[in-house]
C-alpha cells in the first residue's frame, strides 16, 4: 500500500513538474516574440532559461556550416569556454558533417532527448581540427551540457539552425514542451529577421535619398557616399569604387577604400 502511494505521489510530482516547465516556457516565449532583434530573440531566451536552472546553446546553419550564436551558462563556464576556443565561442564556426548526428537531426526535423550530449559536442569540434579535442570534450562533460534535449530550428519552412538546453532535471517527458517552445523560438526569429531586413531596407532607401539630394556635389564627394552605400546595404566590411580611365583601357581605383585604413590602402 505505501509503495503504491509513493508511486502515485511520483506520477503526480512528474506531471506537476511538466505543467511547471510548460506554464515557464510559455512566459518565456511571450516575451521572446516581442524581440525585435535576432540578438534580443536570443538573449531573451538564454535569459529566461538560465533562471529556470538551464543552459542553452544556439547555432545556426548558412552553407553546411554551423555557427555558434548564443550560449548562455554561468559565466565561469563561458569563460572557459571562450579559453578553450582561443577566441570568443560565440561565433564559432564549424563545417557541418554528412553524418554525424548534427546532420541526423536536421534530416529528421525532430527533437531528441539524450542522456549525453557530448556527442553533438563532438560532431561541432570535429570541424574545428586547431582544437584540443579530447580537452573540450571533457570541459563540456563537466559544465552541465551533457543531459537535455537539442531540437532543429526552422524558420520559413526552411533549416535554420539547431538549439539544445540542458539540465539534470529534464527528462524524455519534457522533449514535447521543448519541441513547442521551439516552434515559437522559431517564429519570433522569422518576426526579427523580417524586421532587421525592413530596417536595413529602409536605411538604404535614406541613402540612396542623401546621395541623389547631393547630386551635385563634386565626384570625390559623391564617391565616397556610394562606397559606404554599397557596403552597408551589402554588409560588406569595405568598399571600393574602379572607373575607367580617359582612355577607357583600364581600370583605376578612384579614391581610398571605405573601411580600410589609408595607409593599407597603399
Amino acid at each position: 500500500m505505501a509503495d503504491s502511494k509513493r508511486s502515485a505521489e511520483a506520477v503526480e510530482e512528474r506531471r506537476s513538474s511538466r505543467h511547471r516547465l510548460l506554464v515557464a516556457l510559455g512566459r518565456i516565449a511571450a516575451r521572446v516574440q516581442r524581440a525585435r532583434t535576432v540578438e534580443a530573440v536570443l538573449e531573451n531566451a538564454g535569459a529566461g532559461l538560465l533562471a529556470l536552472g538551464l543552459r542553452f546553446a544556439v547555432a545556426s546553419l548558412r552553407d553546411h556550416r554551423l555557427q555558434l550564436r548564443f550560449v548562455a551558462a554561468q559565466p565561469e563556464a563561458l569563460a572557459q569556454l571562450d579559453e578553450l576556443f582561443g577566441e570568443a565561442a560565440r561565433g564559432a564556426v564549424s563545417p557541418l558533417s554528412e553524418r554525424g548526428p548534427l546532420s541526423a537531426l536536421f534530416q529528421s526535423d525532430e527533437g531528441v532527448f539524450t542522456e549525453d550530449l557530448t556527442s553533438y559536442a563532438a560532431d561541432f569540434l570535429r570541424g574545428r581540427p586547431e582544437l584540443a579535442f579530447k580537452r573540450e570534450l571533457a570541459f563540456f562533460e563537466a559544465s552541465g551540457f551533457t543531459r537535455g534535449i537539442v531540437t532543429p530550428l526552422g524558420v520559413r519552412g526552411e533549416p535554420w539552425g539547431i538549439f539544445a538546453v540542458c539540465g539534470d532535471q529534464l527528462s524524455p517527458t519534457d522533449s514535447a514542451a521543448l519541441g513547442l517552445f521551439g516552434v515559437q523560438l522559431g517564429s519570433a526569429l522569422e518576426v526579427a529577421e523580417s524586421v532587421e531586413s525592413l530596417a536595413r531596407r529602409n536605411r538604404d532607401l535614406a541613402a540612396i535619398h542623401s546621395v541623389k539630394v547631393g547630386l551635385d556635389s563634386d565626384l570625390a564627394n559623391l564617391l565616397g557616399q556610394l562606397q559606404e552605400l554599397a557596403a552597408g546595404s551589402t554588409a560588406s566590411d569595405c568598399c571600393s569604387i574602379y572607373l575607367l580611365n580617359d582612355k577607357q583601357t583600364e581600370l583605376v581605383m578612384r579614391g581610398p577604400p571605405c573601411g580600410v585604413e589609408p595607409s593599407l590602402s597603399e
